[in-house]
């Protein structure tokens, strides 16, 4: 439990970095992957969130309506970021694709 608690800990510094990184540098900010970028962080950011603060708030009476509510917002935000990586996977296949057909 510790050891999961330390892993995410680290994992929420370094997304938080990151989206601070793209949000100050005005060129990283004009370019359109940057913002796929920053809303995959964001949602990578709350899913994280949610585990590491509700995980042990799931009350002992009654642990399926905490439980179902935690695991939904997990699978919530985990699926937020598969989209947001399919999202940018089409963005670089329609930006490959359109250099090589130009070509």
């Amino acid at each position: 439990e510790v050891l999961s608690i330390i892993g995410v800990v680290l994992s929420l510094v370094g997304i938080i970095l990151t989206i601070i990184t793209l949000l100050i540098f005005k060129t990283l900010r004009k370019r359109v992957v940057t913002k796929f970028h920053i809303q995959l962080c964001i949602a990578i950011l709350c899913m994280l969130l949610v585990f590491v603060i509700g995980i042990d708030r799931v009350p002992p009476k009654h642990p399926y309506g905490g439980c179902v509510a935690m695991s939904a917002l997990i699978h919530y935000f985990t699926l937020a970021a598969v989209m947001w990586m399919g999202a940018e996977a089409l963005l670089m296949f329609q930006k490959l694709v359109i250099v090589f057909i130009q070509i």
